[in-house]
């Protein structure tokens, strides 16, 4: 009887064990034959949040399925690389759009072409543009959560200052000369002095007219705009260094260390953030992404919206994190279930209406109840559906380097290497000198074609 107690007390330990050393990967399971799924993220603030009444509403609809939500605020391609090389993927997980496509050629990623294919409750026709990671008959995700970007702009200042404000129309917007005018109308030093001013100080200014966070985002799309980028389009040659592509990153450059519009970029780090700043008349205009709408949004703030400027022609970009199964999950059924529920924009119309992300479905553009639903809120009052909606619907947002150019983020250290020697500088390396810095050998090595 002893020796069977001995035996009953190892194997509990063993269970305990076991069931501690289970990885937060693939789900299992449970006792009540309830199967329970991972679903792997970044999310913060906002987004976490709506998140979680997104899972919880499903958790609470699917009595045979439980999402686990694992929050990752670290090193996220260094934890999914660790539960891969574990054998224990996630179910389903963001992926920075970088790796979606490779991922999915490299057999990491579940092919979702086939669940579109018979789901009654999820239409690929109904995606907007460049929303689906598709490449040769294959799609390894799906973005929830759209993203471009916008002119913002303080109204009151160009009331102010009796100005027109910037165009609303992406098929039209200003010329960059037109933009380059007005930051130089709206800039003003703690005198009153604008830089056209002989007394002007650019040392001590109270307003600056214009501000371009310095980053691929913001230089993408105005290098496209002047027929320039970082790389050709099929992924073959370097493009940063073409004349055209010169041309927008010295003007970029320029407004900051010669028309003295903008703050200059080593500078801008010890200002208040950009939508603070246009909130309190310190900033005139600002391009970034829509999600610093969300931020405008719960300061209570309602800035003016308008398409980002061009040179040759109007331009943008659209991007999404790949919203993706793991083919390495075991509850690859109840994984989609969860899938096509997220990526029906009516369970997550929150991070809509609060501006967080724009739709992925082209019916909630072009329906007018749907587009109520998100757009109906002063979060997107004024000119917003006049800038956005074109941009996304019209093909004037293409989708960028990152998502479309295979190895793409290996080179862009390389690429911000030599933009940096003419934005974190003082003024005096111009964009030729800076570029002519790039290490084009390791990029060409880099080079190996687009995904189709």
């Amino acid at each position: 009887m002893k020796k069977y107690r001995i035996l009953l007390v190892l194997f509990s330990i063993v269970l305990i064990f076991m069931t501690g050393c289970a990885g937060s990967g693939s789900g299992a399971s449970s006792s009540d034959g309830k199967v329970t799924i991972t679903f792997m993220n970044w999310a913060g603030g906002g987004e976490k949040a709506s998140l979680e009444r997104a899972v919880e509403a499903f958790n609470k609809t699917h009595s045979d399925i439980y999402v686990k939500q694992e929050f990752v605020t670290g090193d996220y391609d260094t934890k999914i690389n660790s539960l891969l090389a574990a054998g224990d993927p996630p179910d389903v997980a963001y992926v920075y759009e970088y790796n979606t496509m490779a991922w999915g050629e490299k057999g990491i990623l579940e092919d979702l072409q086939p669940y579109f294919e018979k789901s009654k409750d999820v239409s690929m026709d109904d995606f907007i543009p460049g929303v689906l990671f598709n490449n040769k008959g294959k799609t390894w995700g799906a973005g929830i959560g759209p993203e471009t970007m916008v002119l913002f702009y303080n109204k009151e200042l160009f009331k102010d200052a009796g100005m027109a404000p910037p165009s609303a129309d992406p098929h039209h917007p200003w010329t960059w000369d037109q933009f380059v005018n007005a930051a130089k109308k709206l800039t003003v030093d703690v005198n009153g002095k604008h830089p056209s001013d002989a007394a002007f100080n650019a040392d001590r200014i109270k307003t600056y007219g214009a501000m371009i966070p310095i980053g691929f985002n913001t230089l993408d799309p105005l290098l496209r705009s002047n027929d320039g980028g970082y790389v050709s389009s099929d992924g073959k040659t370097i493009e940063l260094n073409s004349p055209d592509s010169l041309e927008v990153l010295q003007k970029v450059a320029d407004l900051s260390f010669k028309d003295h519009v903008a703050p200059i970029p080593k500078k801008a780090s010890t200002l208040p953030d950009a939508p603070i700043m246009v909130q309190n008349k310190q900033l005139g205009m600002y391009i970034s992404g829509n999600y610093d709408n969300a931020t405008f949004g719960e300061n209570g703030y309602q800035p003016g919206y308008a398409a980002i400027p061009m040179f040759k022609k109007p331009s943008n970009i659209a991007w999404a994190a790949g919203f993706s199964m793991f083919q390495g999950s075991k509850h690859k059924k109840a994984a989609w279930e969860f899938m096509e529920y997220m990526l029906n924009p009516k369970n997550i119309k929150s991070m809509y209406s609060d501006s967080v992300w724009i739709p992925t479905k082209k019916s909630w553009y072009t329906d007018k109840e749907k587009l109520k639903l998100w757009t109906g809120n002063s979060r997107h009052s004024g000119n917003y559906n006049k800038v956005v909606l074109p941009t996304m619907l019209d093909n004037i947002a293409q989708l960028p380097d990152t998502v479309t150019i295979k190895n793409f983020n290996d080179m862009q250290k390389y690429f911000d290497d030599a933009t940096g020697k003419l934005f974190d500088g003082n003024g005096k390396t111009s964009a030729e000198k800076a570029i002519k810095t790039l290490d084009t050998d390791k990029i060409k090595q880099l080079l190996d074609g687009a995904y189709k």
